[in-house]
């Protein structure tokens, strides 16, 4: 079980103990070369990544980078600072995930050691027609056969779909809901 939206250093104090890991937004800045901790994009930075990663730094806490803004533009110096704060911490890379619906991109940190995975589209269409189910299993299947991710995520609803893909990749799954202890004692989960 993870934390998910771990978006203050109060959090991840109070409550990351708690959990296996802890899932953190990031917003990459080029005009400035770094992070946000945040899930939207805003004028300035308002919770820099640095202060999440001092604290990650003393545990052994592993984190999943929900990278919302990663694309060709900035792919190879969003690396490149990513690299160099998890060594400013003393953190292994080996304890982290980045995702991303940029799968393309996400080829520059799979080759650099990082393990990664695919946000694959969520939108419910996928869900309500024939046509939009197999237009999601072959996404799906693209991405597995591109080499650039370890894993696809996604929420636990689009589970059959994905397992419908037939893919040689990790799950990750996410269920938001109030029934998180649904995992444990919930057959269909």
């Amino acid at each position: 079980m993870w934390l998910h939206r771990t978006d203050t250093t109060f959090k991840l104090k109070t409550k990351g103990d708690n959990y296996t890991g802890v899932e953190l937004d990031i917003v990459y800045y080029p005009e400035v070369n770094s992070f946000d901790n945040s899930h939207d994009q805003a004028f300035e930075i308002d919770y820099p990544l640095e202060d999440m990663l001092a604290i990650l730094g003393g545990t052994q806490h592993k984190f999943w980078l929900d990278f919302k803004n990663l694309n060709v533009y900035n792919a190879e110096r969003s690396l490149a600072k990513l690299e160099e704060l998890l060594a400013a911490y003393g953190i292994d890379k080996s304890r982290a995930i980045v995702e991303s619906p940029n799968y393309r991109e996400l080829k520059h940190f799979k080759d650099a050691g990082f393990y990664t995975s695919f946000y694959v589209p969520t939108d419910v269409k996928y869900l309500r027609t024939k046509e939009g189910q197999n237009e999601f299993i072959d996404k799906v299947r693209q991405v597995a056969a591109s080499g650039n991710v370890n894993a696809v995520s996604f929420p636990v609803e689009f589970y059959e779909l994905v397992k419908r893909a037939d893919i040689d990749k990790d799950l990750l799954l996410w269920d938001l809901g109030g029934r998180w202890w649904a995992f444990f004692v919930d057959p269909q989960r």
